[in-house]
């Protein structure tokens, strides 16, 4: 085995090695920044967020929503504490049960044709290192594998759904069209700047319950009630969402690349080459 033979190997494994230990740690990585920013939301609708109140813009925010939290009434407040305790309680799951849910991740929901690369990308690899007889022919498996993969990808990958709370938000066609035109037409003013003005009126028009002069406190009291509005969409996902983009249908792109690498790879561990022994 050559040099570059050699290198080749080392990449091939960690590209495996990464893919598994990726799966192997969603229950505590990728689950953890699910279920954190689903929390935010609750936290800052209830005004207890530790995080926002180091922000210095966030603290007299946080304490006028604890407020209006407390405002009310009692089963929207018992159902938005109920739904953040399962969430909270769902999180601080033992690093033991994570764990196991990782195994079962790897072992029972992955596709069958990406598990199976993982396993032979890494014996594979492992045995081009050590030269062993019959491992550069058994190199050709991990295209195959990868084809495989693609076309069941293709075929019953997942396209996940929008969240439970998208139904609320406005498109920015109708901000534009129904808030840019009225409040914010000024020619001088970026597309951004008439978007977050469009929006600044679309929340104010819509959710604000406090009409007045202080244009401030309208919007602030409006981006709680907005947000109030989602959790209570939101509260209809499971706290296991997450796992379903585990499955997500691949961009074609991709999988063709993911092809290709595994044919060039192949090719070169089988291109003649001298025995290192």
């Amino acid at each position: 085995m050559t040099n570059k033979q050699r290198f080749l190997v080392i990449i091939q494994l960690c590209f495996a090695f990464s893919l598994f230990l990726w799966f192997l740690v969603q229950p505590f990585m990728g689950e953890y920044f699910s279920l954190r920013s689903r929390m935010l939301f609750y936290e800052y609708v209830m005004g207890t967020s530790d995080l926002l109140k180091k922000q210095e813009d966030q603290k007299n925010k946080l304490e006028n929503n604890k407020m209006r939290f407390t405002k009310l009434p009692e089963f929207e407040k018992e159902r938005i504490a109920q739904n953040y305790q399962i969430l909270q309680d769902y999180a601080q799951r033992p690093a033991s049960v994570k764990t196991l849910d990782g195994i079962k991740i790897l072992f029972f929901y992955i596709p069958i044709f990406q598990l199976a690369w993982i396993f032979f990308a890494l014996t594979i690899g492992v045995l081009l290192l050590l030269n062993k007889p019959g491992a550069r022919q058994a190199a050709w498996l991990l295209p195959v594998l990868a084809f495989c993969y693609g076309i069941d990808n293709y075929q019953n990958g997942q396209v996940l759904a929008p969240s439970a709370d998208q139904i609320i938000f406005p498109s920015e066609k109708e901000l534009l069209q129904d808030y840019v035109a009225y409040q914010a037409n000024d020619e001088n003013l970026s597309s951004h700047e008439n978007l977050k003005k469009a929006w600044h009126y679309y929340l104010i028009a819509h959710w604000s319950q406090e009409k007045g002069e202080n244009q401030k406190e309208q919007l602030e009291e409006a981006e709680f009630h907005f947000t109030k509005a989602r959790l209570l969409l939101m509260q209809k996902e499971n706290p296991q969402q997450w796992i379903i983009s585990l499955r997500e249908r691949t961009n074609g792109w991709l999988l063709m690349l993911y092809f290709i690498w595994n044919i060039y790879f192949a090719w070169k561990m089988n291109k003649n080459s001298p025995q290192i022994t």
